[in-house]
């Protein structure tokens, strides 16, 4: 099943994406962050975003990864451990939090990744006030 869109303004947050998890290459989890990987068919910026994840009933803060390719979003859940292939999720993408760009080494990605997820969880901790 391929991603529905539900708002599809992609110039405009929230954009609300849904579909059934593929298997990627687990780059995310050979670096420590997982993701949840859906296919796209509509064009949205790449970069990294501040969003939310739901799967069932749960719903999860979430950093998000559109490549410079844009065929796929990446959703890493934060505080969640599990496994989500094949199964439908909805991501909501709320905030851009910076452009994608190329890192040099490991550490320098690790790190950008820290502070990412940081950035997003203090995004979520001023809205929730």
């Amino acid at each position: 099943m391929a991603e529905k869109i539900l708002f599809s303004n992609s110039a405009s947050l929230p954009l609300l994406i849904s579909g059934v998890v593929l298997k990627g290459q687990r780059e995310g989890t050979a670096l420590g962050f997982p993701t949840a990987n859906l296919k796209l068919k509509t064009e949205i910026s790449s970069g990294i975003y501040a969003g939310q994840t739901k799967f069932g009933e749960k719903i999860h803060i979430s950093a998000i990864y559109i490549p410079p390719n844009g065929k796929i979003l990446e959703t890493h859940l934060l505080d969640f451990i599990g496994d989500l292939y094949g199964q439908t999720i909805e991501v909501v993408i709320e905030k851009k939090i910076r452009e994608s760009r190329p890192f040099k080494t490991k550490i320098e990605l690790l790190r950008a990744i820290k502070e990412d997820i940081q950035m997003i969880r203090n995004f979520y901790r001023e809205k929730s006030g």
